[in-house]
């Protein structure tokens, strides 16, 4: 195992921001600035723009959109019940 250490005295780290997010599981929490939203960018004590998090709801609503787009014509939208078959017509 290797374990490297910083000599940085301040260290930042994105909680759940659009690059490290789990998009596949919409039951995860998600950062408060997430769920409120950022109205105005903020700067960094390094004078960097910061970037705003992430919205996972946003993100899943993207995605059941792009699976909806490619499901071939006449796929039902989602998975039937439990117990019940899928019926594709002729």
């Amino acid at each position: 195992m290797r374990i490297t250490f910083s000599a940085h005295k301040d260290l930042n780290i994105k909680f759940q921001s659009h690059r490290s997010r789990d998009y596949t599981n919409p039951y995860l929490p998600v950062n408060q600035t997430a769920i409120e939203g950022i109205v105005q960018p903020t700067v960094g004590p390094d004078g960097k723009v910061k970037e705003p998090e992430s919205n996972v709801l946003l993100a899943f609503q993207a995605s059941q959109q792009m699976t909806q787009y490619s499901m071939p014509p006449g796929a039902p939208p989602h998975a039937p019940p439990a117990g019940q078959s899928i019926y594709y017509p002729k």
